[in-house]
């Protein structure tokens, strides 16, 4: 496989995870409009900044930074951030 092939194959699955990751979140934010939710709440652990960039580019605000115990890493520092959710008229 030439380079090129391989760049524009990478880009396509780049574009495709984007969509994808779109319509996942678009869901989520229905079912808790249906829910009466009036916010999503995350929780994205310090080091994970591909989650840093996804939730923020998903409109997520950043709320605050915390250490708390996860049973998978121990204590740890957690960046909490939520998306405000609004009815549409």
């Amino acid at each position: 496989m030439k380079l090129q092939q391989f760049i524009l194959l990478q880009l396509i699955l780049i574009l495709w995870v984007l969509e994808l990751e779109k319509k996942i979140f678009n869901e989520i934010k229905e079912n808790s409009l249906k829910r009466n939710q009036k916010t999503i709440r995350i929780d994205v652990i310090n080091e994970n900044e591909g989650a840093h960039k996804v939730f923020t580019k998903l409109g997520f605000e950043y709320v605050d930074a915390v250490e708390t115990f996860h049973y998978a890493v121990g204590v740890e520092k957690f960046h909490l951030y939520e998306f405000p959710l609004k009815k549409s008229k």
